[in-house]
């Protein structure tokens, strides 16, 4: 650590608790973060809440009490951009800021509009996820997914709740609720909807307006904790359906993972299109693969989990191709135009919003009208729009 009360022998359990606090709290006033144990990092909280208010006030006084919880001001920022910065000639630190300017000068004006929690900041020096977390989301690889909850569980509170994102659900559903502690829920979702692009840079307000979102609680799950989650997935716009993780992952089978399995297909054969086909590519052509631009390892991952509940929807398209090819190949126009109309009328009954519930739909999990809004427009009636979110299509 840069910063050491030097030249007094700590020899007493008062002394040694101050200096404690006080080499975190110049860590923390310094770079913004601090690494600790939790204990620690919760036993020096109210300490740095009365460093920052202290300072917040800028007189004279204030300035005192701060240098004497911090053991005199003898403290320095070694800030390499700052003025007066001076090293001896081997490199030691001379002179710098003093950290006691710099808590009043430049840490205290950045709360000067909050009355506290300025020590939210605090960073553990390993990070636990669900430490005081009531409700935990997992967004993650579906195959990562037990290893977390096996690295968070010591850290859940009784009455947490775990959910994810995770497009196949009846593994999670076997494997995840065996490693949490007792008291602590999963209850899994899957919101239908994203890109295939990545990262905050692609990130929507409204990605999650008017969008379904899966849950599948199993028959022991508390209604209380379905309706919590349920209710976490409302608040961003979405619109609630219940299913079985095994209904679900058939479902999903059809609805999406087939989809890609075809686009990614044909991404592959387009390797043996004549040179220059490219420059034909319209409208059709884009819609059609976009899904295949996805990230490829992911929906690796995906497919091959989901493999069991792909097999029959891959089976029937393949039987419907070959009744296709074979019109095409024996010039039968009308067993193809049947075809056709038949594919076209099997796509009536699915109706995909493009954003904004469709008018007149349901919530599942509470039978309630879905308020739809209008396309283009990032916030629903009377909500404002949602933070950004960015997930990869379901």
């Amino acid at each position: 650590m840069r910063h050491a009360r030097g030249y007094r022998r700590l020899n007493r359990t008062h002394e040694h608790r101050k200096a404690l606090f006080s080499n975190m709290a110049g860590s923390l006033i310094e770079h913004e973060q601090i690494k600790t144990t939790l204990p620690k990092a919760k036993t020096v909280q109210p300490f740095i809440e009365k460093l920052i208010s202290a300072a917040k006030k800028g007189d004279l006084a204030s300035r005192r009490r701060v240098i004497s919880k911090l053991g005199g001001d003898k403290w320095h920022i070694p800030e390499e951009d700052a003025e007066g910065v001076e090293r001896n000639k081997y490199g030691e630190l001379k002179t710098a800021p003093r950290i006691t300017k710099h808590l009043f000068d430049n840490v205290a004006p950045r709360f000067a509009d909050r009355t506290g929690g300025y020590t939210r900041i605090i960073k553990l020096g390993k990070h636990r996820i669900g430490d005081g977390a009531d409700l935990v989301v997992l967004g993650a690889p579906v195959g990562s997914m037990p290893r977390i909850v096996q690295e968070a569980a010591p850290h859940l509170s009784e009455g947490a709740l775990v959910t994810d994102v995770g497009s196949v659900k009846a593994a999670l559903c076997e494997s995840l609720p065996g490693l949490l502690p007792p008291g602590v829920t999963y209850v899994g979702a899957h919101p239908m909807a994203g890109s295939h692009h990545r990262g905050v840079g692609h990130a929507r307000a409204d990605l999650f307006e008017g969008a379904c979102c899966v849950l599948t609680p199993l028959p022991e799950t508390p209604p209380a904790a379905r309706e919590r989650v349920a209710g976490f997935w409302r608040a961003l716009g979405a619109r609630v359906a219940v299913r079985s993780p095994a209904e679900h992952d058939a479902q999903v089978a059809w609805m999406s993972h087939v989809p890609h399995v075809l686009a990614f297909a044909f991404g592959e054969a387009l390797s043996q299109a004549p040179p220059g086909a490219e420059e034909l590519a319209g409208s059709g052509f884009r819609d059609f693969t976009r899904i295949a631009r996805s990230d490829a390892e992911l929906w690796g991952e995906i497919l091959s989990a989901n493999r069991k509940a792909l097999a029959r929807p891959i089976q029937a398209f393949r039987d419907a191709l070959t009744r296709l090819v074979q019109a095409i190949e024996d010039g039968d126009g009308d067993r193809l135009e049947e075809g056709l109309a038949a594919a076209r009328q099997a796509l009536a009954g699915v109706e995909v919003p493009e954003c904004g519930a469709p008018h007149g739909a349901v919530d599942d999990a509470s039978n309630r009208p879905i308020r739809g809004r209008d396309p283009g427009n990032s916030g629903g009636p009377g909500r404002s729009a949602s933070p950004k979110k960015v997930t990869n299509d379901s």
